[in-house]
């Protein structure tokens, strides 16, 4: 599963890279921004492409606690992290893949949240006022 090798690398950084004394519970909440600002941008595009509306900044909020308990209780509450952590998943067996994927899912979510708010105001003033 891609986001078992993306918790690994992740949990990889904040431990060798930028040492933290809780890398579980970072990683945890890095992994929760990540798929929230994903989640959130293409849920803000549905809904400016088929509803013409912005998403209110409750729901943003409320998708990220959504996110951030779930990924609390599957990886930490169940172990499940310790576990991905002690069977160094990789894709296709390969470290430079998954460091490239991992790498590139980062930069996206990055990128949602640097360019995604500029890109959905135009959306939603071509939808509301035809203008470009």
């Amino acid at each position: 599963m891609v986001l078992n090798v993306i918790y690994y690398y992740y949990y990889l950084i904040y431990t060798k890279i930028i040492p933290d004394n809780e890398p579980h519970a970072t990683v945890i909440f890095t992994l929760s921004v990540s798929e929230m600002m994903i989640l959130n941008l293409l849920l803000e595009i549905y809904l400016i492409k088929s509803h013409c509306i912005s998403l209110p900044i409750w729901i943003s909020v409320a998708l990220l606690v959504l996110i951030l308990l779930f990924n609390i209780f599957y990886y930490r509450i169940s172990k499940k992290g310790e576990a991905i952590v002690k069977n160094q998943p990789k894709l296709l067996k390969s470290n430079a893949l998954s460091i490239v994927v991992t790498g590139l899912i980062f930069i996206i979510a990055i990128a949602c949240m640097i360019f995604g708010s500029n890109y959905t105001h135009d959306l939603l003033n071509e939808c509301k006022f035809g203008v470009n």
